[in-house]
């Protein structure tokens, strides 16, 4: 709290967590002075907000697969999603997309922190439908994202599907990039059995993205679990975000 409210420049400060045993980073300042960080936003969310706890029937099937899962973490940002992951499942293998080189950056130095680099592949790379480049907006910490109709550097991009094949657990938090995907018939093929997707209104191809990519997944056969379905900002660039589970079951 002290370093969200002194004034002074941008940092980078070591937290030790109190209930997942690791340690994370976070930047402070990253807005503005005064002005609270995204990334202690992150923090709460995937800590404390309760939108990361699997819901009982994912738990449970997360449960019922074989040990040790395989997951896949496509926006892994500051990596605070892998180091739960891996706190709940130590013997986890993670593959973790993070096209931002910073983000990257914090992400290699917090695996290398707890000992759990030899658990995660990370992949500096836009999480896509095909191999190439994608135009990204980067050095906006959780919000670096693809570009829509504004200015960005090409990037590296990764045909992800490959990396979904026999899945447990994929979670999905790219800025509105998640749409592509979701619309790519491989999905339903690769069939992840447990997903925990934050879903924008950005990129949306309707209208109203809870309903948008609710449907998307029944479709697909899963069971589809809102945490908090009111809770999401009104306002920003990114409005119209929040959290859900789906889940396949056993098998």
């Amino acid at each position: 709290m002290a370093r969200e409210l002194l004034p002074g420049r941008r940092r980078v400060a070591r937290y030790r967590l109190r209930d997942a045993s690791a340690i994370v980073s976070i930047r402070h300042h990253e807005r503005g002075p005064l002005e609270p960080s995204a990334d202690a936003w992150i923090l709460y969310e995937v800590l404390r907000s309760g939108d990361y706890d699997p819901p009982p029937p994912v738990a449970a099937a997360l449960a019922e697969r074989r040990e040790p899962l395989r997951v896949v973490d496509l926006g892994a940002n500051l990596g605070i999603f892998t180091v739960l992951v891996l706190s709940r499942y130590p013997q986890a293998r993670v593959t973790a997309f993070e096209p931002d080189q910073e983000n990257a950056a914090l992400l290699r130095a917090t695996l290398r922190r707890n000992q759990f680099d030899g658990n995660v592949n990370v992949v500096e790379a836009c999480a896509h439908t095909a191999d190439g480049s994608l135009r990204f907006v980067g050095g906006e910490g959780c919000q670096s994202r693809v570009a829509f109709d504004e200015e960005g550097e090409d990037v590296p991009a990764i045909d992800v599907f490959p990396h979904l094949a026999d899945v447990d657990l994929l979670k999905i938090d790219i800025e509105g990039a998640e749409w592509p995907l979701l619309a790519d018939e491989r999905f339903t093929e690769a069939g992840p059995g447990a997903i925990v997707l934050e879903y924008h209104s950005a990129g949306c191809p309707g209208d109203n993205a809870k309903r948008e990519a609710s449907h998307r997944l029944e479709e697909m056969g899963y069971e589809v679990h809102h945490p908090h379905p009111a809770a999401a900002p009104s306002e920003g660039p990114f409005w119209g975000a929040a959290v859900l589970w789906a889940h396949r079951g056993s098998g």
